[in-house]
Protein backbone atom coordinates (compact mmCIF):
# COMPACT_ATOMS: atom_id res chain seq x y z
CA UNK A 1 0.00 0.00 0.00
CA UNK A 2 1.39 3.33 -1.09
CA UNK A 3 1.92 6.05 2.08
CA UNK A 4 -0.48 8.82 1.56
CA UNK A 5 -0.13 12.03 2.46
CA UNK A 6 -0.56 14.17 5.64
CA UNK A 7 -4.21 14.17 5.72
CA UNK A 8 -4.17 10.48 7.90
CA UNK A 9 -3.44 13.26 10.99
CA UNK A 10 -7.06 13.83 11.68
CA UNK A 11 -7.31 17.51 13.55
CA UNK A 12 -11.12 17.22 13.69
CA UNK A 13 -13.95 15.11 13.00
CA UNK A 14 -17.21 16.61 13.02
CA UNK A 15 -20.58 14.85 12.12
CA UNK A 16 -23.68 17.05 10.66
CA UNK A 17 -26.51 15.63 9.27
CA UNK A 18 -25.68 12.83 6.62
CA UNK A 19 -22.13 14.22 6.11
CA UNK A 20 -18.51 13.82 7.94
CA UNK A 21 -16.33 16.15 7.61
CA UNK A 22 -12.42 16.18 8.21
CA UNK A 23 -9.82 18.60 8.33
CA UNK A 24 -6.56 17.49 8.36
CA UNK A 25 -3.15 18.79 8.18
CA UNK A 26 -4.04 21.95 6.48
CA UNK A 27 -6.18 20.25 3.98
CA UNK A 28 -10.23 19.82 4.55
CA UNK A 29 -11.66 17.15 2.41
CA UNK A 30 -15.38 16.65 2.96
CA UNK A 31 -16.79 12.73 2.75
CA UNK A 32 -20.27 12.37 2.68
CA UNK A 33 -21.58 9.46 4.54
CA UNK A 34 -24.85 8.10 4.15
CA UNK A 35 -26.13 6.90 7.85
CA UNK A 36 -28.28 3.76 8.17
CA UNK A 37 -31.49 5.77 8.94
CA UNK A 38 -31.14 7.51 5.91
CA UNK A 39 -29.90 4.57 4.02
CA UNK A 40 -33.83 3.81 2.12
CA UNK A 41 -34.53 7.99 1.19
CA UNK A 42 -30.37 8.29 -0.11
CA UNK A 43 -31.00 4.97 -2.40
CA UNK A 44 -34.43 6.21 -3.18
CA UNK A 45 -33.27 9.79 -3.93
CA UNK A 46 -29.87 9.02 -5.68
CA UNK A 47 -30.77 5.75 -7.28
CA UNK A 48 -26.68 5.41 -6.79
CA UNK A 49 -23.72 2.68 -8.16
CA UNK A 50 -22.76 0.56 -5.44
CA UNK A 51 -19.11 -0.42 -4.84
CA UNK A 52 -19.07 -3.01 -3.11
CA UNK A 53 -15.39 -3.00 -1.17
CA UNK A 54 -15.81 -6.21 0.19
CA UNK A 55 -13.46 -9.78 -0.16
CA UNK A 56 -14.78 -12.31 -1.70
CA UNK A 57 -15.05 -14.03 1.24
CA UNK A 58 -17.19 -11.71 3.04
CA UNK A 59 -19.30 -11.60 -0.41
CA UNK A 60 -19.84 -15.05 -0.52
CA UNK A 61 -21.49 -15.27 3.16
CA UNK A 62 -23.89 -11.59 1.86
CA UNK A 63 -23.69 -11.47 -1.58
CA UNK A 64 -25.09 -8.03 -2.71
CA UNK A 65 -27.34 -8.50 -5.90
CA UNK A 66 -28.05 -4.29 -6.34
CA UNK A 67 -28.97 -3.70 -10.06
CA UNK A 68 -26.55 -1.17 -9.97
CA UNK A 69 -23.51 -3.17 -8.77
CA UNK A 70 -19.39 -3.15 -8.57
CA UNK A 71 -17.39 -5.40 -7.08
CA UNK A 72 -14.08 -3.88 -6.35
CA UNK A 73 -12.40 -5.54 -2.89
CA UNK A 74 -10.66 -2.61 -1.29
CA UNK A 75 -7.31 -3.68 -1.49
CA UNK A 76 -7.30 -4.18 -5.45
CA UNK A 77 -8.49 -0.44 -5.15
CA UNK A 78 -6.61 1.27 -2.71
CA UNK A 79 -3.97 1.96 -4.92
CA UNK A 80 -5.90 2.11 -7.89
CA UNK A 81 -8.36 5.10 -7.25
CA UNK A 82 -7.10 7.74 -9.52
CA UNK A 83 -7.70 5.66 -12.10
CA UNK A 84 -11.35 4.14 -11.46
CA UNK A 85 -13.98 5.48 -13.96
CA UNK A 86 -16.29 7.03 -12.33
CA UNK A 87 -19.41 8.97 -14.35
CA UNK A 88 -19.99 12.71 -13.33
CA UNK A 89 -23.62 11.81 -13.92
CA UNK A 90 -24.04 9.47 -11.24
CA UNK A 91 -23.62 9.13 -7.44
CA UNK A 92 -21.58 6.35 -5.77
CA UNK A 93 -22.30 4.86 -2.23
CA UNK A 94 -19.30 2.84 -1.50
CA UNK A 95 -20.07 -0.26 0.93
CA UNK A 96 -17.92 -2.71 3.15
CA UNK A 97 -18.67 -4.62 6.04
CA UNK A 98 -18.56 -1.86 8.86
CA UNK A 99 -17.69 1.00 7.09
CA UNK A 100 -14.24 1.60 7.80
CA UNK A 101 -12.66 0.75 4.17
CA UNK A 102 -15.75 2.41 2.54
CA UNK A 103 -14.38 5.52 4.35
CA UNK A 104 -11.25 5.36 3.47
CA UNK A 105 -11.66 4.91 0.07
CA UNK A 106 -14.08 8.25 -0.34
CA UNK A 107 -11.12 9.99 1.91
CA UNK A 108 -8.53 8.73 -1.63
CA UNK A 109 -11.92 9.99 -3.84
CA UNK A 110 -12.07 13.54 -1.70
CA UNK A 111 -8.43 13.87 -1.91
CA UNK A 112 -7.79 13.58 -5.78
CA UNK A 113 -11.57 15.43 -6.17
CA UNK A 114 -14.13 13.00 -6.44
CA UNK A 115 -17.11 13.31 -3.96
CA UNK A 116 -18.36 9.69 -3.37
CA UNK A 117 -20.83 8.51 -0.44
CA UNK A 118 -20.04 5.80 1.88
CA UNK A 119 -22.06 3.84 4.44
CA UNK A 120 -20.91 4.90 7.74
CA UNK A 121 -21.61 1.96 9.48
CA UNK A 122 -21.35 -0.88 6.75
CA UNK A 123 -23.72 -3.80 5.86
CA UNK A 124 -23.49 -4.20 9.55
CA UNK A 125 -25.50 -1.33 10.43
CA UNK A 126 -28.72 -1.58 8.07
CA UNK A 127 -31.60 -3.99 9.30
CA UNK A 128 -33.27 -6.33 7.65
CA UNK A 129 -35.48 -4.64 5.53
CA UNK A 130 -32.74 -2.44 4.74
CA UNK A 131 -30.26 -5.17 3.67
CA UNK A 132 -33.23 -6.29 1.16
CA UNK A 133 -32.61 -3.48 -0.97
CA UNK A 134 -29.20 -4.98 -1.73
CA UNK A 135 -30.03 -8.37 -1.99
CA UNK A 136 -32.55 -11.04 -3.02
CA UNK A 137 -33.81 -11.43 0.64
CA UNK A 138 -37.28 -10.67 1.27
CA UNK A 139 -38.46 -10.24 5.13
CA UNK A 140 -42.29 -10.72 5.53
CA UNK A 141 -44.05 -7.95 7.08
CA UNK A 142 -45.77 -8.13 10.81
CA UNK A 143 -49.14 -10.32 10.64
CA UNK A 144 -48.20 -12.14 7.31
Amino acid sequence: MRPHRDFWVLLFFLTTTSVVYWIAAGEHFKIRAVKSNDFLSFVQDHQPVVVDLREDNERSRLPLTYPHLIHRPFLSLVDEVESFPLDPERDYLLVCSDGNRARLIATQFAEIGHMVFYLQNGLWGLNSRQLAVLTQLSFPHPGQ
